[in-house]
């Protein structure tokens, strides 16, 4: 069964990265690796919660702890607003654990707070490009 409300949570933050990585593509403000992940883990979220294939689940997660380790990497190498990067990062992190790991599955909490990690990713993604 497909889980509605993250599927549209992932369709329009997901259309706002994509929007943001289109603009940091054009004008060159992040390394294409960094693009393809991240378009990598839209698509993946996308199908995921589209869908309820366990094979789509563990690519979500694959490219979302990759893309995590990336943007780490990425964020350390930044002189300006690093600290509330991080923290931003670490909030995607917590969020997805709240609602994965310590809460039920598929309650309205949960999902408030995987809601709020897609979120926390957005907000990332458009820091990362407006300090570039």
């Amino acid at each position: 069964m497909t889980n509605l409300i993250l599927f549209k949570s992932s369709c329009i933050n997901g259309t706002l990265i994509a929007f943001c990585l289109a603009y940091a593509y054009y004008y060159k403000l992040l390394p294409k690796y960094i693009i393809a992940i991240l378009l990598t883990v839209i698509g993946t979220s996308l199908l995921n919660h589209k869908t309820t294939n366990k094979v789509a689940k563990w690519c979500d997660r694959v490219f979302a702890i990759l893309s995590i380790l990336f943007l780490g990497i990425y964020i350390y190498s930044k002189e300006t607003n690093r600290a509330i990067m991080f923290i931003l990062l670490f909030c995607i992190c917590a969020f997805y654990y709240l609602a994965k790991v310590i809460l039920p599955v598929k309650t309205h909490i949960s999902n408030t707070f995987h809601i709020l990690s897609h979120i926390s990713a957005t907000g990332l993604i458009i820091m990362i490009i407006v300090n570039k």
